[in-house]
């Protein structure tokens, strides 16, 4: 019989070994195809099926019969029944190999097409859908889901390049800060401020949004714009801003364009004139922490940004600041300094933006500022 003949045997076969193997070769094509039509059946039957029908591919396929095209059918059919378990992964595999076995097969480029979709692998689906509409130029289903991924793939890769600058412009706005010794905390008035960041101008020159708070009231005026060049004192006579409110949801918007000019009018909660140009002093509240590490600051400054997910983050080791142990306090701003100079005091540590508040000489709350007030 030619199932004992030696592996290692050169002569040619007789006439009865040849007609053994012909025979053997006959049940096992029509064991694969009784196993295909049964694999067909299951799959008609619904999903309570499918794992019956990919049994049966299975099977039929370790038969290991010598017909490509035969084999190629198997596994393209069990490809189908892997992508409608939504075994993906498993599916573009087999029509992988289903495309190996015969490269004309193309339901095997359709349906590794389309799981390739599912998983979002743009470039693995562009190539399927190329190669299958060499075969049928006009396969509208090919040419819509080759032209979906191209344009998800053009979309993921803008989106990639502009995380990598948004995060190239935190990384240097971390090292502009570390260099200039400013401080950075949590974020205190993120409802205030919202995910306002400084920014460089074209010289190279730090502008930030600063937010003063008048205590008394715990209402406040937002500066969009303070160049850490700038004085305070040329602030303070032009303010053109947002004012919030903690009793107001909306936001309004002041028309005055000298809060604190000369010839501004008072502020509408200011009935008693109190906070006049000559009268008002700004204050931080110093050693107030804790610090912001490196990576911390720069995710920070990357808040509010949408499409970084996934960016990576942790190519830098993690640097360990204490936080500050002294005693806060209240240190008066010297109008004549600027922002700067304000900032990289060493006990000034920035809640996420510069805050400073804002309180009248002669008053019995600037007293009670000074003694015990500290913000809510």
């Amino acid at each position: 019989m030619a199932l004992m003949m030696d592996p290692g045997r050169t002569e040619p076969l007789t006439e009865e070994e040849a007609a053994d193997l012909a025979a053997i070769d006959a049940i096992r094509e029509s064991s694969v195809i009784e196993l295909k039509e049964e694999g067909n059946a299951f799959l008609k039957k619904g999903k309570k099926h499918y794992t019956d029908a990919i049994d049966c591919y299975t099977r039929a396929i370790k038969t290991n019969l010598k017909d490509p095209g035969m084999n190629s059918v198997l596994y393209g059919n069990r490809a189908q029944v892997n992508l409608l378990l939504g075994n993906y992964g498993r599916a573009v595999d087999d029509a992988d190999e289903a495309i190996k076995l015969n490269p004309s097969n193309i339901k095997a480029y359709y349906r590794g097409a389309k799981a390739a979709l599912a998983l979002k692998l743009w470039p693995k689906v562009a190539e399927l859908c190329s190669e299958g509409l060499k075969l049928e130029p006009e396969n509208k289903e090919l040419q819509s889901m080759r032209k979906q991924a191209e344009q998800k793939q053009a979309a993921e890769a803008e989106a990639k390049r502009r995380a990598l600058e948004i995060k190239s412009k935190a990384e240097a706005l971390v090292s502009a800060l570390e260099k200039r010794k400013i401080r950075v905390g949590p974020s205190r008035y993120k409802e205030r401020t919202g995910h306002r960041r400084p920014e460089f101008d074209t010289s190279g020159i730090l502008h930030w949004p600063v937010l003063l708070l008048y205590g008394e009231v715990m209402t406040g005026d937002l500066i969009e714009d303070f160049a850490e060049t700038d004085m305070f004192r040329s602030h303070l006579e032009t303010i053109s801003l947002h004012c919030f409110s903690t009793f107001i949801i909306e936001e309004l918007t002041l028309t005055a364009s000298y809060m604190f000019g000369r010839n501004s009018p008072p502020l509408t909660w200011d009935a008693s004139h109190d906070y006049k140009r000559d009268r008002i002093e700004l204050y931080y509240r110093a050693n107030v922490g804790p610090v912001l590490t490196k990576k911390q600051l720069l995710k920070s400054l990357m808040e509010g940004e949408v499409g970084l997910e996934g960016l990576d983050l942790d190519g830098d080791s993690e640097d360990t600041r204490d936080s500050d142990t002294r005693e806060p306090r209240w240190v008066k701003v010297q109008e004549k300094m600027t922002l700067n100079e304000v900032l990289s005091q060493g006990n000034h540590i920035i809640p996420g933006v510069p805050v400073f508040f804002v309180v009248a000489t002669g008053t019995s709350f600037r007293d009670k500022f000074l003694k015990e007030w500290s913000p809510p």
